[in-house]
């Protein structure tokens, strides 16, 4: 015998497996499994069809076996379900003294009283009372167990079940109180550019992408072939350019050499021409002072003071020669004005030219310190130790100046770059609290808010995306000096309320990650 549990009609009711039997038109076909709502016939090879369908009513009769008799009951059932050879029957009437027999079989068998044919009788021949249909069979103290540890069994699951709803409101209540905003950031900071030096091509590059460089160590060389060609002809035009200064140098000294020297052959000079130079004189030496004072000051540069200087000694080695002599005839002084002027003339051209090839050789000197520079930056080392993240050119390559060759993660503290719309930065301030959550390693971080607009991003696209006209970049820092992530790292960043009581519930519920 085994009891099954399954729904039937309006309760939840066992079937038993005891055997018995049904009489439908003079065949006997037996029954599966049966409860006092119901049972499960079986039509055998042996029996005649059944020639009825799902909803028809049938008379049929009911053999209790009590081991060496049995009873008869006479009952109505309808078909309920019909699945290959097996059909569902469901007591649609049955008289109440023979629902009394069945019922009492029924718990005679479970407690495996079966042939107490006694107790069976006496239901036979008592009086009828009503016994509504749907009246439950009585159970031994197993069975009761059974149905009692099914019972606590649902209990406890909806016990469960409502605590967890519970738990979700609170934590759904919770969340949206605690949390201001939600939202992604993009690891940033911990980065360093390595650009092209100059134009030229890319001649080495001495690590690999992935590989870990410490300070110092070279990271890549540009080629010097083109700037090295330029450097010798830049040295070859100054080299020419000082030897055209000395002989400009050698001209003007010849020019006021010829000219003391036609001087020294005139008479004296009359009085006033001496007036007239000791003037000249005057108005020379003290220009010549001044500039020196501004030479040494460094307020003049030297190309100005070599030009003030070559008329100073012009004039001085003409004037030492006029004042020799004391002669006021109009011939000698017709002459010495005609050697003055011309003598003017020749030196002020030797002066000048003296003054351009002087500024050619400045602008000379300058071009070579400045390729020279560029020369000794041809080989570039790493500023601080790090990761190389990425390698943008191939060695050959032809660079413009500045234009990026590689981007170095170095092991310096990150921080986050994030972006949030307009309307909501209105929540934020600088210095709110944060947590931070790594899918990654499955951990949180702690943090706070370090800038909000676009001078917080230090010139970085946020989020590797362009920003859009009604977004707004924010930075978050964090407050562990020792922490380090992957460069462009995406990170989870939940902004916190600001307010005490929100404070004290998130310093207890993250009191175990500090």
């Amino acid at each position: 015998m085994s009891i099954t549990h399954q729904d039937n009609c309006n309760r939840k009711t066992h079937r038993i497996t005891i055997p018995i039997s049904a009489i439908i038109n003079q065949y006997q076909y037996p029954v599966l499994d049966w409860s006092m709502h119901g049972l499960k016939l079986e039509v055998t090879s042996q029996h005649p069809p059944l020639e009825k369908k799902v909803g028809d009513k049938i008379d049929i009769k009911l053999i209790l076996n009590t081991g060496q008799s049995s009873i008869l009951l006479e009952v109505e059932v309808k078909i309920k379900s019909h699945v290959d050879n097996k059909y569902g029957l469901e007591i649609t009437k049955i008289d109440d003294k023979n629902k009394r027999v069945l019922r009492h079989y029924a718990t005679l068998a479970i407690d495996g009283n079966i042939d107490h044919v006694d107790d069976l009788s006496g239901n036979l021949f008592m009086q009828n009372v009503q016994s509504p249909i749907s009246e439950p069979i009585s159970m031994h103290e197993k069975e009761y167990k059974k149905v009692r540890s099914s019972f606590l069994k649902r209990f406890y699951l909806y016990t469960l079940f409502s605590i967890i709803l519970f738990v979700f409101i609170l934590a759904t209540f919770l969340y949206n109180y605690i949390i201001v905003k939600s939202t992604q950031g993009l690891i940033s900071g911990n980065s360093m550019i390595y650009s092209s030096p100059y134009d030229g091509y890319l001649k080495n590059i001495y690590i690999k992408k992935g590989e870990r460089v410490s300070k110092d160590q070279i990271l890549f060389e540009m080629d010097t072939k083109e700037q090295s060609e330029l450097l010798d002809v830049l040295k070859n035009k100054q080299k020419l350019l000082e030897k055209q200064i000395l002989h400009s140098k050698d001209t003007l000294r010849k020019y006021q050499q010829n000219s003391s020297k036609s001087i020294n052959d005139l008479e004296k000079l009359n009085q006033n021409n001496k007036v007239q130079l000791n003037a000249m004189y005057k108005t020379q030496n003290d220009t010549y002072t001044k500039a020196t004072n501004l030479y040494n000051k460094k307020l003049i540069t030297y190309a100005e003071y070599t030009l003030i200087q070559a008329q100073y000694m012009a004039f001085m080695d003409q004037y030492q020669g006029l004042t020799s002599y004391n002669n006021n005839n109009s011939k000698n002084k017709l002459l010495t004005e005609q050697i003055l002027t011309k003598n003017e003339t020749l030196s002020l051209t030797a002066e000048s030219n003296l003054i351009k090839l002087a500024q050619t050789l400045q602008e000379s000197d300058f071009e070579i310190k400045s390729l020279q520079q560029q020369i000794d930056k041809a080989i570039t080392t790493a500023k601080q130790s790090g990761l190389v993240y990425h390698i943008t050119h191939q060695v050959g390559e032809y660079l413009e100046y500045a234009q990026n060759i590689l981007i170095l993660q170095t092991d310096t503290k990150p921080y986050i770059l994030s972006k949030i719309l307009i309307e909501d930065v209105s929540s934020l301030h600088i210095a709110q609290k944060c947590i931070i959550y790594s899918s990654k390693d499955d951990k949180i971080y702690f943090g706070h808010i370090s800038g909000i607009g676009y001078p917080a991003t230090d010139g970085i696209n946020v989020g590797g995306h362009e920003m859009s006209q009604n977004e707004i970049p924010i930075r978050i820092e964090f407050e562990d000096d020792d922490i380090r992530f992957n460069l462009n790292e995406y990170l989870d960043v939940y902004i916190l309320n600001s307010s005490s009581t929100s404070q004290e519930i998130i310093k207890f519920l993250t009191k175990k990650f500090h």
